[in-house]
């Protein structure tokens, strides 16, 4: 009987190290792209988040303007608009509003759901204060140079105020990531600071009616991220969204 020879022949040995050659090259090449998805964009973990963190909550401030454009469509008047919702207080009584066709947290109005901001999106020193952890609709702000009001316009007896969203107290990296992605400048890496108060003494909110009281001095901008100057206090920040100009 024949025997065969179990010693590989040249041309299997060279099979062998071709395969073991590419293993290696393919684990070369896998590591190295491994490194470079690790070392891509910031490589700052926190930054990412931070951007995931900005985008939503612009995101969302959008929709709340949509909802409230959706509700102009309907010849609603801006005065009948109501931000009542079960979460929130100091919203009702609206005399202007008996229905939800003009709850913009209804479906049946602006087709929104309220979201209460995420806790990370907060900065914990403020956690105690009044408005911290809720979006904030006041009445007596104007935006200058929004619409109809420009330098002056929160005493300038003109009905030129606006609707906005606010969300106070907000982180400070936060805050400075919402500028970068609105292409705001954040001067010498500070947010701009309010000049002068941003809402009214008291947190007062809107209910159909409008007063004349403070101004958010930042020209022509519909949203922005800014810190405090009193109200609220110079070491807290804010957004601002312009739903409604007028």
């Amino acid at each position: 009987m024949t025997k065969h020879s179990s010693t590989p022949s040249p041309r299997e040995s060279g099979n062998v190290m071709i395969y073991i050659f590419l293993a290696i090259a393919m684990f070369a090449a896998l590591s190295f792209a491994v490194a470079n998805i690790m070392k891509s964009g910031t490589g700052d973990p926190n930054r990412e988040v931070m951007q995931l963190q900005s985008t939503d909550l612009i995101q969302y401030a959008d929709a709340l303007k949509r909802g409230v454009q959706s509700m102009k469509i309907r010849s609603l008047e801006d005065n009948q608009i109501s931000f009542e919702v079960n979460t929130l207080t100091g919203y009702t009584p609206h005399p202007s509003c008996s229905d939800d066709s003009c709850r913009l947290f209804r479906p049946n109005g602006g087709g929104i759901s309220y979201v209460p901001p995420p806790e990370d999106w907060l900065d914990q020193a403020h956690i105690a204060q009044p408005l911290s952890g809720q979006w904030y609709f006041p009445t007596g702000v104007c935006v200058q140079d929004v619409g109809m009001g420009s330098t002056g316009c929160e005493s300038d007896t003109e009905d030129n105020e606006e609707l906005i969203a606010v969300l106070p107290y907000i982180r400070r990296d936060l805050c400075i990531q919402i500028n970068d992605r609105l292409g705001i400048a954040n001067p010498g890496g500070e947010p701009p600071q309010a000049i002068g108060p941003a809402w009214p003494v008291g947190n007062p909110k809107f209910r159909g009616t409008y007063t004349e009281e403070a101004i958010i001095a930042r020209s022509g901008q519909m949203a922005g991220c800014l810190r405090g100057s009193g109200t609220p206090p110079s070491n807290s920040y804010f957004f601002y969204r312009v739903l409604l100009s007028r």
